[in-house]
């Protein structure tokens, strides 16, 4: 298995819930640490503060692969995957109201 610290984040996605800061000295000295916590949920490894990297399990990080790499359906997909009833619809029984101009 192969685990690595992912360089290059300016802020850590929103939509994952972190639970741990850590110091890039730390990470450092603690990797076999920081990887185990990693599997319950992602890390954050920081610089002066700032966050740098993010480390996430291989499970999640194919997760987030396949999500990425799936195409947006369009709307005219959307509507064409509704199943059709398999009975006919026919014209609404409305009785117009009287109106005067």
């Amino acid at each position: 298995m192969h685990v690595g610290i992912a360089s290059g984040l300016t802020e850590a996605p929103k939509e994952i819930a972190l639970s741990a800061d850590w110091s890039a000295r730390d990470a450092q000295s603690r990797l076999s640490a920081v990887i185990d916590a990693a599997q319950a949920e992602p890390q954050i490894v920081t610089k002066r503060g700032k966050p740098v990297a993010l480390v996430v399990s291989v499970a999640e990080f194919e997760q987030l692969r396949r999500l990425s790499g799936a195409k947006p359906r369009s709307f005219a997909d959307m509507l064409l995957a509704v199943p059709r009833a398999d009975a006919e619809i026919g014209p609404a029984s409305v009785v117009p109201r009287d109106v005067e101009f």
